[in-house]
């Protein structure tokens, strides 16, 4: 019982720490929409294995399957990877 505790709590401090490089990268690439929205994309594919830790980043999942990120403008990009990363900072690692 206490490894497998201690697995997840791995596995969540990594996908955290994965979901973080990713929205760097999105941040880093900002002037170059396709790549900033392909790292975005990185960054909530892993914030997505952290479903059910933080009911504000369950909610901005939930609303994710309806209104999915491929559908931004390019103009919506900086604002959402702010958005991300505000939810991401709230969750902490165990």
């Amino acid at each position: 019982m206490i490894s497998r505790r201690e697995n997840l709590r791995v596995h969540d401090r990594e996908q955290l720490a994965a979901s973080g490089r990713a929205l760097e990268s999105a941040r880093e690439r900002i002037a170059q929409p396709a790549r900033a929205r392909i790292a975005l994309l990185e960054a909530l594919r892993a914030a997505s294995s952290l479903y059910g830790r933080d009911a504000q980043l369950d909610a901005y999942l939930r609303a994710q399957r309806h209104f999915p990120l491929e559908w931004l403008a390019d103009a919506e990009l900086p604002p959402e990877v702010e958005r991300l990363g505000s939810l991401l900072a709230t969750v902490s690692a165990p």
